[in-house]
């Protein structure tokens, strides 16, 4: 999927989608035109690239790349407006070919990873984790978005992580009933001759005792199988 050539600098990608780019060259910061936005002062967001890839498509050159910029907090959990371009370069020159941009404040989560993933024979997806501990909760979770000649296309989610723990009254009755669960997941591409492979999730589950002084460790395995209209669990 990569090029040989080096990938295109952060501060040349944001001036060819946004037309300028701030002194540090690594973000640009420009005036938010909605009217219901009104989280910031100014009305001003500060994108930065948080991926940005080469993909061959069909014998096509492409370049997908995603920016973000924080907004506010609600409820803990940082919000803020996700935009992806695709791009291709026609005569030596790259252009926004697609575009796909927030038109309000979402969750961004505290950390996020996004890789490449082959799902098939001759398809790939693009895979985005999702963190948060806003609100003293933990979770996390994969968007899975398939990528085509059109751009890409979202075809399922899986939660991976959970845990209300934190909650957790050391003091309460041993009589009284444990409100704190979780469970841990871990996920792995199964590759066969199938158009789209299957995905696999190893999923351990935790619940407590009443008054939550013991654990109570369940491990089962989940399938998810996509039949062309995107990934589901298999019951």
């Amino acid at each position: 999927m990569a090029f040989g050539q080096s990938i295109v600098s952060d501060s040349v990608l944001l001036r060819i989608i946004y037309g300028k780019v701030d002194n540090d060259g690594k973000t640009s910061t420009i005036e938010y035109l909605n009217n219901e936005f009104k989280q910031n002062k100014d009305d001003k967001l500060s994108f930065k690239i948080i991926f940005k890839g080469y993909f061959v498509l069909n014998n096509s050159n492409a370049l997908y790349v995603i920016c973000q910029a924080p907004s506010s907090f609600m409820q803990g959990h940082q919000f803020g407006f996700t935009e992806s371009y695709y791009l291709k370069k026609q005569s030596g020159i790259w252009k926004v070919l697609q575009r796909n941009i927030d038109k309000e404040p979402n969750p961004i989560g505290d950390d996020q990873e996004i890789k490449v993933e082959k799902i098939g024979i001759d398809k790939s997806a693009l895979f985005s984790t999702f963190s948060s501990t806003g609100n003293h909760h933990l979770q996390r979770s994969i968007s899975i978005s398939h990528i085509s000649n059109s751009g890409l296309k979202y075809i399922g989610e899986i939660d991976l992580d959970y845990s209300n723990e934190a909650w957790i009254d050391l003091n309460a009755d041993s009589s009284s009933e444990c409100k704190a669960f979780g469970y841990q997941s871990d996920y792995k591409i199964i590759e066969s001759s199938k158009e789209w492979f299957d995905i696999k999730v190893i999923k351990r589950s935790k619940t407590f005792t009443k008054g939550c002084k013991e654990e109570i460790v369940n491990t089962n395995e989940i399938l998810y199988t996509n039949k062309g209209v995107g990934y589901k669990e298999i019951k």
